[in-house]
């Protein structure tokens, strides 16, 4: 069965990376960071903001980059999920998580 998510190539996770964050940090003020990941589609870019009311939709918190997101289920060729945290989660949680796995 055809996927959309698996046509053409993906960029380099670097340079995908840099881009997205380059695109983010003009419509959101607050802390995000991208992170690739997998699950049972594969591998995936994860962008992670940090948000006062993770559980509020984003287009109520956050409408700009709300509209931005709709554009794209696809990032330089990688499937693109947007998960929202609550402040201070990336930093404590995810980054110290990632630092004592490696």
């Amino acid at each position: 069965m055809a996927n959309i998510y698996w046509k053409g190539e993906k960029e380099d996770f670097k340079k995908a990376k840099l881009a997205l964050m380059g695109e983010v940090v003009e419509i959101y003020e607050g802390n995000f960071d991208v992170y690739s990941t997998r699950d049972d589609n594969g591998s995936c870019l994860e962008l992670v903001i940090e948000t006062e009311s993770p559980s509020t939709p984003l287009e109520r918190q956050e409408p700009r980059l709300a509209e931005w997101k709709k554009e794209y289920s696809i990032w330089m060729g990688w499937r693109f999920l947007l998960i929202m945290v609550p402040v201070g989660y990336i930093g404590a949680v995810i980054n110290r998580t990632r630092r004592e796995a490696s």
